[in-house]
C-alpha cells in the first residue's frame, strides 16, 4: 500500500500532543470506527462508574437506562464520538457539552448531591484511554504509545474544564500525569463497594442492551463477550461470574480478528461522524441540535473543512 493509503499515521507523526491534541484524538478515533468497540467501551465504562451509589441511584432516578436503553446508548456513544472527532474547541462540541451540563443540572434536582464529586466526572472520561490500554493487554497488543497518552491527558484536562458539577461548580483534582490517572482509576475500582441489588437493575440493563445490539443472533455470547473484558473488580461488585475459559478465549479471538479487519485496507478519507451528519436520521436529536448550534452543515466536504479548521 502506498504512503497515501496510510495518511493518518503520516499526519500523526507531524503533530505535537501538547498543541495538537484535538487533531491527534480525532485522527486516532474518528476514522476507523467500530460500533462493537464503541459499545463495548461505553458499556464497560458505565458499569464501572455506576458502581458508586450516587452513580446507580442517578440512573434509577431517570430510569432511562431501563425504559429507553437504546436511546441512552446512542446519545452516549454519539456524544463521545462528536467530541473526539470535531475537537473540544469546536463551537458545536462546546454547545453539546453545555447541553449536557444543563441536563445534569436538571437531573441533580431529583438526586441532590449526586453530581457534586470531582471523581465521578474524572472517572467517566479517564476510562476512555484506560479501556484501550486494557483491551490491548487482553489481546496481546502494544498499549497506547507515549504521545497518545500525552494527547489524551491534554484532551481530558480540556474536557474537565468544560464540564460543570452541581450548581455550576468547576471540576478540580485532575491528575497531573498519566501514571496518576491510572492510580486514580485503580483506587476507585478497588474501594470495596458493598453489594446492592438496585445497582444490578442498571447493570443488567446495560448488559442486555449490549448483548441485543451487538450480538442479536447470540445474545448469550454477547453477555459472555462483555464479561470477558470487564475488570474482575467490577464483576465482583455486581457478583457476576466470569465466563468459562473456552468462552473467554473465543471472545478474545473474535475481537482480535475484528480489530485486524478494521485496520486492514487504506485509511478512510472521511470521518465516520461526517457520514452520520449527512443523513437526516444519522444522529440522535440531542447531538444534531448541538451540530446545528455550532453551525455545522449536512455535507461531508464542509464538515471536513470545519473539523480541520477547529
Amino acid at each position: 500500500m502506498s504512503h497515501q493509503d496510510h495518511w493518518i499515521a503520516a499526519e500523526l507523526e507531524t503533530l505535537d500532543p501538547a498543541r495538537d491534541y484535538n487533531r491527534i484524538i480525532s485522527l486516532a478515533t474518528g476514522y476507523r470506527v467500530s460500533l462493537l468497540i464503541e459499545n463495548l467501551s461505553y458499556t464497560i465504562n458505565f458499569l464501572n462508574v455506576s458502581q458508586a451509589q450516587n452513580g446507580y441511584e442517578t440512573l434509577l432516578a431517570t430510569n432511562k437506562v431501563v425504559d429507553k436503553p437504546n436511546l441512552r446508548f446512542r446519545e452516549g456513544t454519539e456524544l463521545i464520538q462528536f467530541w473526539m472527532t470535531l475537537g473540544l474547541d469546536h463551537p458545536a462540541v462546546q454547545a453539546s457539552v453545555e447541553m449536557l451540563n444543563k441536563m445534569h443540572a436538571g437531573v441533580a434536582r431529583l438526586v441532590p448531591g449526586n453530581f457534586a464529586e470531582d471523581i465521578d466526572y474524572l472517572m467517566a472520561y479517564a476510562l476512555i484511554p484506560v479501556f484501550e490500554e486494557r483491551l490491548c493487554e487482553k489481546l496481546g497488543e502494544p498499549g497506547l504509545p507515549p504521545f497518545m497518552q500525552q494527547a489524551f491527558m491534554h484532551w481530558l484536562e480540556a474536557l474537565s474544564k468544560l464540564m460543570t458539577k452541581e450548581h455550576g461548580a468547576q471540576i478540580g483534582g485532575f491528575p497531573q500525569t498519566y501514571d496518576e490517572l491510572l492510580r486514580m482509576v485503580d483506587k476507585f475500582e478497588n474501594q470495596g463497594f458493598e453489594y446492592d441489588p438496585r445497582r444490578n437493575i442498571t447493570g443488567e440493563a446495560f448488559l442486555d442492551q449490549f448483548s441485543r445490539d451487538c450480538f442479536p443472533d447470540w445474545p448469550s455470547f454477547g453477555r459472555a463477550f462483555l464479561l470477558t473484558f470487564l475488570p474482575q473488580s467490577v464483576c465482583d461488585t455486581y457478583r457476576w461470574e466470569k465466563p468459562s475459559d473456552e468462552l473467554q478465549a473465543l471472545a478474545i479471538e473474535y475481537l482480535r480478528l475484528h480489530r485486524k479487519e478494521l485496520a486492514s485496507g487504506p485509511d478512510p478519507r472521511e470521518a465516520d461522524l461526517f457520514k452520520k451528519l449527512a443523513r437526516p436520521d444519522g444522529l440522535t436529536k440531542m447531538v444534531r441540535r448541538a451540530a446545528e448550534a455550532g453551525g455545522l452543515v449536512d455535507g461531508p466536504k464542509e464538515l471536513e473543512l470545519a473539523s480541520r479548521s477547529a
